[in-house]
């Protein structure tokens, strides 16, 4: 039988050589870790000394670069392009060419540079904020728009384009409401031309945009007045006498068909038409029933001659 024997004194070294081996390499891992991070903290630390209260590289608004400059450098290049900034459209062989203030618009450099400040600062290591800032969009300009006066210039261009469409309508003749039918048109829709003038605010392109006429249909149609008529009827059904003194008046279906006046409904609500009562009409009414009831006061007169007064005109009150 034959058995091994270990010489006294001697060791396993099999088990000691694999643990020195992974000691070396949490060491290499550690020093490369800790060179690694030293490397960023120097990176964070550096660049955001040197981008502090400035905008981060390669953000642009309205095609014009402004990464890398501060607040007064980037807003005296953004503020010249809005002395001579103008809407451009093109209509057939009509051109609409407005300054941005003409259609209700006003920028806001303010706005516009604390939004350009924040791109890329979503996060809170620096090169990463760099490099977001390098992928992103560019920043539109921003502004006020007054749509009062956008919706007037809107209008203006829509007429020009050619045949407006028309919405259907109530005629009241006689006490009997009758349909007007709606008609299409051809001519630019309300929302091309906004989308247009969108486009012309947020780029600062000097071409002009063209816009073509389509067939346009009513936005008020036929079967969305059936209610509006129905509430005609019952407006008009109202009996109304009016007595004054010993005379009374009974208005003739005629005359109660010029109370009835419409409203259309909101653009963001559902088409339709509100029937009311118009108070011109109503007054209307009332004055030539005036007429027939009002006594003018006549004034006396007296004729004085040589100290002797004769009555040429005896007073009446009025009514």
């Amino acid at each position: 039988m034959l058995v091994a024997s270990v010489p006294v004194g001697s060791t396993d070294t099999r088990a000691n050589t694999g643990a020195t081996t992974l000691d070396g390499w949490y060491r290499v891992a550690f020093i490369v870790l800790s060179g690694l991070g030293f490397i960023a903290l120097a990176l964070q630390l550096g660049l955001s000394a040197g981008m502090a209260g400035r905008i981060m590289p390669g953000v642009s608004v309205a095609g014009m670069a402004i990464g890398g400059m501060d607040r007064v450098e980037a807003r005296q290049l953004l503020a010249k392009p809005l002395q001579q900034h103008t809407v451009n459209l093109a209509v057939g062989t009509t051109t609409y060419k407005v300054s941005s203030r003409d259609i209700g618009a006003v920028y806001d450099l303010d706005a516009t540079l604390d939004q350009a400040f924040l791109v890329g600062r979503d996060t809170a290591f620096v090169p990463l904020q760099i490099m977001h800032a390098i992928k992103s969009q560019p920043v539109a300009y921003s502004y006020q728009l007054n749509r009062q006066a956008e919706a007037a210039f809107i209008e203006k261009v829509i007429t020009g384009s050619g045949q407006a469409p028309v919405d259907a309508a109530i005629i009241v003749n006689d006490g009997v409401p009758t349909v007007q039918p709606d008609v299409d048109g051809r001519s630019l829709s309300k929302k091309a031309v906004r989308q247009a003038i969108a486009a012309q605010l947020d780029s600062f392109s000097s071409r002009a945009i063209r816009l073509e006429p389509s067939i346009q249909h009513a936005r008020i149609r036929v079967a969305n007045i059936q209610m509006a008529i129905e509430q005609t009827k019952q407006l008009l059904a109202v009996p109304v006498t009016i007595t004054y003194l010993d005379k009374t008046f009974i208005p003739t279906p005629a005359q109660k068909s010029q109370w009835i006046s419409f409203q259309k409904s909101a653009e963001e609500e559902t088409p339709a038409l509100i029937p009311g009562i118009s108070k011109d009409g109503v007054k209307n009414y009332l004055q030539s029933l005036a007429v027939q009831i009002n006594v003018n006061p006549v004034n006396r007169k007296i004729n004085v001659q040589n100290g002797d007064s004769q009555e040429t005109q005896a007073g009446k009150d009025g009514l």
